[in-house]
């Protein structure tokens, strides 16, 4: 009998924008390199592949020996007076969680000539999703080809009278 070692490894980035008062707006759906791009405009690719490599050695040795699925590890670019730094560990997700998601749909779904936006929206009052999406549909007419988005909107759950919540995507070409 032998016993597999299960092996840690990073799939990717996940990146969302928050309104001015720091509420999740939406996932950005784009490659990793552009998404590292973003990121290096705060903090140098050094520093950030640095934090990666360490919470990689870490985690195979924290979770790794006890734990097999999906991890994401929230971070966050933080502005102090002078300067942005990364906060390497605000919580570890031992599950799949939205940024996952985020960064698999695309990686699956849309054309690697496009990007978007993942978004969760809350709706007030009964009938206001179906609303939003007739709009949306109107709006981003959704583009197919070979099996990939290219462009438009898409639901992502079902919309029907009682929706309060939604999953949708906006996706253009680059």
């Amino acid at each position: 009998m032998s016993v597999e070692t299960l092996k840690l490894f990073f799939s990717g980035y996940s990146v969302f924008d928050t309104d001015s008062q720091g509420a999740y707006k939406c996932n950005i759906l784009d490659s990793d390199a552009v998404l590292e791009n973003k990121i290096s405009a705060y903090v140098s690719l050094s520093a950030l592949n640095e934090v990666k490599q360490r919470l990689v050695t870490l985690i195979s040795r924290l979770y790794a020996p006890r734990y097999e699925g999906v991890l994401g590890v929230d971070m966050m670019i933080c502005n102090s007076s002078d300067c942005y730094w990364v906060h390497p560990c605000v919580e570890v997700n031992l599950r799949m969680n939205m940024g996952i998601v985020a960064h698999r749909f695309y990686n699956q779904f849309v054309s690697p000539y496009s990007k978007g936006e993942y978004h969760i929206e809350h709706f007030f009052e009964k009938g206001d999703a179906v609303e939003n999406d007739n709009l949306m549909r109107e709006k981003y007419p959704l583009v197919i080809d070979d099996s990939m988005i290219e462009s438009g909107y898409m639901s992502l759950t079902r919309v029907e009278e009682y929706t309060l919540y939604q999953i949708y995507v906006i996706i253009s070409k680059k």
